[in-house]
């Protein structure tokens, strides 16, 4: 597992809209890590919270509230 690993799949997420529209299917931090490891990526929810408050997309945005709407916190994480 590694932090590298799901800032490549926030990347993917912000450069590709029809994983992110997978990715918002998911309803928890679980269920986002499953769904990364389904794609070829390996990364614990930690992780993966870890590296989104690292991340910033272009117009300054922290991608960590981005990804909270997208598949974090749509149930219990």
């Amino acid at each position: 597992m590694s932090k590298e690993s799901a800032k490549k799949f926030m990347e993917k997420i912000k450069s590709d809209s029809g994983f992110a529209q997978r990715c918002e299917k998911c309803e928890d931090g679980d269920q986002a890590v499953a769904f990364g490891k389904e794609e070829g990526y390996d990364f614990s929810k930690e992780e993966l919270e870890s590296a989104s408050k690292e991340m910033k997309d272009e117009e300054g945005e922290n991608i960590a509230v981005r990804m909270m709407n997208r598949c974090l916190l749509k149930g219990s994480c």
